[in-house]
């Protein structure tokens, strides 16, 4: 799964050490809420984005700015404050991937073009 951001704000967000990155994922089905357990998985990821990819030296990621917005449902479900479960979860769930994907038998250039 790749998840990133539609918005990520760079050294816009104080933080109590430096500067610190916001991040927002905007979901727009109409048809299909989220559950509590998949918007914590999705904003989890989300937070781990904006800590690989947007932070720096000089900043970090706050998960309280990290959120992931249903748009039509009306909700709004900022990254959880206990996510290192949820992260060796998603860890494991690549792992299985990972190993299941050798029997597809498909490599990265097999890939439609």
């Amino acid at each position: 799964m790749v998840q990133a951001p539609d918005l990520g704000l760079c050294d816009g967000i104080p933080a109590r050490s430096g500067r610190g990155v916001a991040s927002k994922l905007l979901r727009w089905p109409r048809r299909c809420h989220l559950s509590e357990k998949w918007a914590a998985y999705s904003a989890t990821l989300l937070h781990q984005f904006a800590e690989t990819h947007l932070c720096g030296d000089e900043t970090h990621a706050d998960r309280r700015h990290c959120r992931l917005v249903d748009v039509f449902a009306g909700q709004v479900h900022e990254a959880p404050e206990r996510f290192k479960n949820l992260r060796k979860d998603v860890e494991a769930a690549c792992g299985q991937i990972r190993e299941l994907w050798k029997s597809v038998g498909m490599d990265a250039t097999s890939r439609g073009a």
